[in-house]
């Protein structure tokens, strides 16, 4: 603190949280005033402390979240040390040049949500790419969309908007998106959607330079995914369609040969390619692994060189505050008396991320090793005011028409005033999939652009959780 955080910073940190005390904070998070205190103590005396948060930067106070996580790292001493954040050293990989200038996104407004664009006009956020898309879609600005690794039509909050709005058509009847293409391993609820489905290769498949800054090491690297059998009939990687797409388009750019030659031009600054790296079996570090990296390097990456704890660049806010604030999310807030219920999505360790390949593994849907479906998690106290037992179904009800039925399983392991979905189900596409039961979560959590009052529009947005009703 008195080295590496900004002079003044700490004062005003201190000035901030008087009013915020354990009891009046026990009223907000429901935890009691006594365990807050014994928490402070033991992680101010703890050799190290670790913040491990995946669903809290998906709530609509992300930014305020991300804030107050680093405030903690920082007047806890766990900024770029053993057990605590790491800083990854970034690797540098040589631009491949002369690189072509794309438009200017920001002055043609339709990443901006086109209407609401003065809105958003001074921020820069973390919105999901199906509220973008639909929007840009339904406002104009967008003729030809590709999806590649993703699912929007299932996976994504907003998927029935997003389905509406890639039907939409203009007063002469025709499509508004003139062009959808999907690449994908399996056919997903996309796919139905698309003009053309193009075969993409599995990750034992294809040649691929993994080079990822969030990788949450300390010491950052490049690994090289090879291909170990040949793809089927005419599978193409996304990258290969991309290149000989460029080729035609912007063919000053696209000089190389096909993925592995690019890769040998990204690794050419650090005296690599991709032979080099197979004889190195695969892994290559930047050898400048290790801790506290900001005392050889004389600082952070901040115009003072030491870490803010006030954000200044917050002050033009809509409320105006430089300091994060306390509250809920702003979902958790919104119709409360008529939807009581918080419905919380989360993943299991059954299916991969969206889900959306993992579902058609027949032993990951199987009713005894596996999760055959998604019942509606429900605390037995909730489940006897409403008059349901386990196993009854039900309708689950959001805001803005969002509804789903749903097998009901009580547990101790919510909340009686929440409720609980696992993600990714609710698939019709795929043998497997459609055997299965389960229900989408996304239909019960709205699309962005459906409650622009709930969002945080400079942190993210409420695309995990939602308010709802059951109905019997």
């Amino acid at each position: 603190m008195e080295n590496w955080v900004r002079e003044g910073d700490f004062d005003k940190l201190k000035a901030y949280i008087v009013d915020k005390t354990p009891e009046k904070m026990a009223e907000i998070c429901d935890v009691a005033p006594e365990v807050i205190r014994q928490l402070a103590e033991e992680c101010a005396q703890a050799p190290s402390v670790g913040v491990d948060s995946f669903k809290g930067i998906m709530l609509g106070q992300a930014l305020d979240f991300g804030h107050a996580w680093t405030i903690f790292l920082a007047i806890t001493g766990n900024i770029d040390n053993p057990g605590g954040q790491p800083l990854p050293d970034l690797t540098p990989l040589s631009p491949v040049e002369p690189i072509p200038a794309g438009p200017n996104l920001h002055e043609l407004g339709w990443h901006r949500t086109g209407p609401h664009r003065d809105i958003f006009e001074k921020y820069s956020f973390i919105m999901e790419p199906t509220w973008y898309e639909a929007q840009a879609i339904r406002n104009g600005g967008l003729k030809v969309l590709i999806v590649s690794e993703a699912n929007p039509a299932l996976t994504e909050m907003g998927q029935r908007s997003w389905q509406e709005a890639v039907c939409e058509m203009d007063e002469n009847g025709e499509y508004k998106l003139e062009l959808l293409v999907s690449c994908e391993i399996m056919m997903s609820e996309t796919s139905r959607f698309a003009d053309l489905v193009l075969p993409d290769k599995s990750y034992f498949e294809r040649w691929e330079l993994l080079y990822m800054p969030w990788w949450y090491n300390f010491g950052h690297g490049v690994c090289l995914r090879q291909p170990v059998v040949e793809a089927p009939g005419e599978c193409r990687h996304l990258n290969e369609v991309f290149i000989e797409l460029g080729k035609q388009l912007v063919p000053e750019y696209f000089q190389f040969e096909d993925d592995v030659a690019y890769y040998d031009i990204q690794l050419a600054g650090l005296g690599l390619s991709v032979k080099k790296l197979q004889e190195m079996g695969g892994i290559w570090t930047c050898g400048t692994m290790g801790f506290r990296k900001y005392e050889k390097a004389g600082g952070f990456g901040t115009p003072s060189g030491k870490i803010h704890l006030y954000w200044e660049g917050l002050e033009g806010s809509p409320w105006n505050q430089a300091m994060p604030r306390p509250g809920l999310a702003p979902e958790y807030e919104a119709n409360v008396e008529e939807y009581p219920f918080i419905l919380i999505s989360y993943r299991t360790i059954f299916h991969a991320g969206a889900g959306q390949w993992t579902h058609n593994n027949p032993h990951l849907r199987d009713a005894v090793s596996g999760m055959y479906e998604n019942p509606l998690m429900v605390n037995p106290i909730a489940a006897k005011k409403l008059g349901i037992s386990d196993g009854d179904v039900v309708t689950v009800q959001a805001p803005f028409e969002g509804e789903a039925e749903v097998t009901v399983k009580l547990t101790e392991c919510i909340r009686p005033d929440c409720v609980g979905l696992a993600h990714g189900f609710g698939s019709t596409v795929g043998r497997t999939a459609t055997m299965g039961g389960g229900v989408s979560d996304n239909l019960l959590i709205p699309d962005a652009s459906e409650m622009l009052e709930w969002q945080d529009v400079i942190g993210g947005e409420s695309h995990v959780s939602t308010r709802v009703r059951i109905v019997k």
